[in-house]
């Protein structure tokens, strides 16, 4: 492990301290200021990753599965269940985790598809999540003027054996 970095002029400097409470020396890193030798209080958990704490900093992995975007594709044929205001799929998530609002992307055909920010809401869109963000909504052709069909918005779509549907989304832990 990296305990000390070339500083200014050539000196080195004593960087990251291990702390531990179990068997496993060196689970949480300790950040220390160089030039005071004072603790800054910064802190990363080496074993899982995850930021707990304002002051802590991200493991690599942790931040891969939190940025990094995901895709899954999906074929109309092979749906969880279909009502006639939606179409629905189950999406694949790892435990404890769900996609982060508003970072979903929808694209049928190469086409994008509408929503809002909180993708949770099902007014004036294309798409929306239900079920704490495990199944996704495609919603079928619908006018938001019910009054005088004519001068409304239109938002949904046909599904049809043969269409691609890619759903590209970040994580974040529940």
């Amino acid at each position: 492990m990296l305990t000390e970095l070339e500083g200014y002029k050539g000196s080195i400097r004593n960087v990251v301290k291990p702390i531990s409470e179990s068997k496993f020396a060196g689970d949480i890193l300790k950040f220390e200021d160089p030039l005071s030798g004072s603790f800054t209080g910064y802190t990363m958990d080496n074993r899982s990753g995850y930021a707990r704490f304002k002051t802590d900093v991200l493991h690599w992995e942790a931040a891969e599965r939190r940025f990094v975007e995901k895709v899954q594709h999906f074929i109309p044929t092979v749906t969880s269940s279909s009502t006639n205001t939606y179409t629905e799929y189950s999406i694949d998530l790892p435990v404890n985790h769900r996609i982060r609002s508003g970072s979903a992307q929808l694209k049928i055909n190469g086409v994008n598809q509408t929503s809002t920010t909180n993708q949770t809401d099902s007014s004036s869109v294309d798409f929306y999540f239900a079920d704490s963000y495990s199944k996704l909504r495609i919603r079928k052709p619908y006018n938001t003027n019910t009054v005088l069909p004519i001068s409304g918005s239109v938002f949904g779509i046909n599904l049809e054996a043969g269409d691609f549907i890619t759903l590209k989304y970040q994580l974040e832990n529940t």
